[in-house]
């Protein structure tokens, strides 16, 4: 196992002004430059092929989201304590893209 830990910008050791800024959108652009590091910087160490995404609290929304945005490229997601009113409207629209791939794939009869 091979963790990769990262602060959202604005927060803990990380620079921008304003400090502590809570943004979704921005903290999800976040946790997927923090995967693209990973995959592109480290991936001749670690195997990217078996991704796992952890989150806690506003994070384990967070991993959620990004987890639905990155599909089969992520092979487990740990989401403690979960929040995810503020995520509400991302997983709805990734659940509905899950159900319209699924629908279709039903519908033209591919799906075992």
């Amino acid at each position: 196992m091979s963790p990769y830990t990262t602060d959202y910008r604005n927060f803990g050791g990380s620079s921008g002004e304003p400090r502590n800024w809570v943004s979704p959108q921005r903290h999800v652009e976040d946790w997927l430059s923090a995967v693209a590091y990973v995959q592109s910087e480290l991936g001749d160490r670690v195997n990217t092929q078996r991704l796992a995404l952890w989150g806690s609290s506003y994070g384990g929304g967070h991993a959620l989201v990004v987890a639905s945005k990155l599909g089969r490229n992520v092979s487990a997601v740990v989401s403690q304590v979960r929040t995810t009113a503020v995520c509400v409207v991302w997983v709805f629209f990734a659940v509905s893209a899950a159900f319209h791939v699924w629908s279709q794939c039903h519908s033209a009869g591919a799906c075992a």
